[in-house]
């Protein structure tokens, strides 16, 4: 942590990562304490980026699922190309914005083991929010009549598809160039 004067007078908070690297510049003004230790803090900055995270992730999981069960009918020769997806599922999409932090962690690892870790989060996540959705009776999926499913809220054999979103979420989120929502 270092503390430098600006050209405009004021003073501002430098902390850094282990290579050298400025990893934030907070403004003393911007700095509050919780119990009795400061921590440094742009919340809106920081907040801003989540919630365009999430919206990104909600639209793209929507297109991929629409994309996913329009070709799941045209198997069953169903040359329409019909997609159909559910309100529900944005905010369930949009989740996987939490993909951008971790992805931090785990870019050194092979991509296919990152699409493991990113399919076993899914997972998780699918049967929590499937629980929750179905103990309201406002559940969109229902995979109790297929082989290989938890309890109805999960199907394994869904794996590659969640290893191949995952490792979409992560391209998507981990891009430096501008986006359109930027």
């Amino acid at each position: 942590l270092h503390t430098a004067p600006l050209p405009n007078g004021r003073m501002y908070f430098f902390y850094y990562m282990t290579r050298g690297r400025i990893l934030q510049v907070v403004p003393f003004d911007s700095m509050y304490e919780i119990n009795g230790s400061v921590t440094y803090y742009i919340k809106k900055q920081e907040t801003f980026i989540m919630r365009r995270n999430f919206f990104i992730c909600g639209l793209t999981g929507w297109c991929l699922e629409i994309l996913f069960t329009s070709i799941g009918n045209c198997s069953r020769h169903d040359l329409r190309l019909i997609g159909q997806t559910s309100v529900w599922m944005f905010p369930i999409y949009g989740m996987a914005c939490i993909i951008k932090p971790l992805y931090r962690y785990f870019k050194k690892l092979p991509a296919l083991f990152r699409g493991f870790i990113y399919s076993t989060g899914i997972f998780c996540f699918e049967y929590l929010s499937g629980s929750l959705l179905k103990k309201h009776h406002l559940c969109p999926w229902d995979y109790s009549r297929t082989p290989y499913s938890i309890f109805g809220l999960v199907r394994l054999d869904y794996f590659p598809v969640w290893v191949t979103a995952g490792l979409i979420f992560e391209y998507i989120l981990s891009q430096k160039k501008n986006h359109i929502l930027s």
